[in-house]
């Protein structure tokens, strides 16, 4: 009797602690609706157009690409959209000098995971056109990334929202 009252009881101390963590963590029944919660801005997003970033690409001692990129900055607000035009100097200083550092890593990283040189040419000719798609928009989502994270170090968190690179343009060195 006494093994059943123990038992009893450690199955109440077990089930008790495992609602108040589930409680505590919001999981479960007591999970709050992220509808409810999350209110609608009460500002529209507006997206700021930034002149274009030109990145040489170089080989050896020689320019053999330059990457051109079109990118909008997406704010919440009139008042965020001002300061980021106000601050856009500094914002495309630190894009480019992200870039400049940044692209020959990834295009590296590119030419020995996928086979595809970095002037975007494959090497064995053997990648389908529907890869190469893929690859290139997970590149754009990574840059994308990238330049939202040197946003939100330099600038501010809640400043620029998203990060969209319109386009990237493989324009060969003249």
């Amino acid at each position: 009797m006494k093994k059943l009252l123990i038992l009893v009881g450690a199955l109440l101390l077990i089930a008790g602690g495992t609602v108040s963590v589930m409680k505590w963590m919001n999981l479960g029944p007591f999970q709050e609706k992220a509808a409810q919660q999350e209110e609608a801005p009460s500002e529209p997003t507006l997206l700021v157009d930034m002149e274009p970033l030109l990145i040489p690409i170089f080989q050896g001692d020689t320019v053999a690409a330059t990457l051109k990129f079109q990118v909008k900055l997406e704010t919440i607000g009139s008042e965020n959209a001002a300061k980021i035009q106000y601050l856009m100097p500094k914002i495309n200083d630190l894009f480019m000098r992200e870039l400049y550092g940044f692209m020959p890593r990834l295009l590296k990283v590119i030419k020995e995971e996928q086979n595809i040189d970095f002037l975007g040419l494959l090497k064995e000719g053997q990648q389908k056109e529907g890869q190469q798609k893929e690859g290139q928009q997970f590149h754009v989502l990574v840059i994308n990334q990238r330049l939202k994270f040197i946003s939100d170090k330099f600038i501010g968190l809640n400043l620029v929202t998203k990060v969209l690179v319109q386009s990237v343009i493989n324009a060969p060195a003249g």
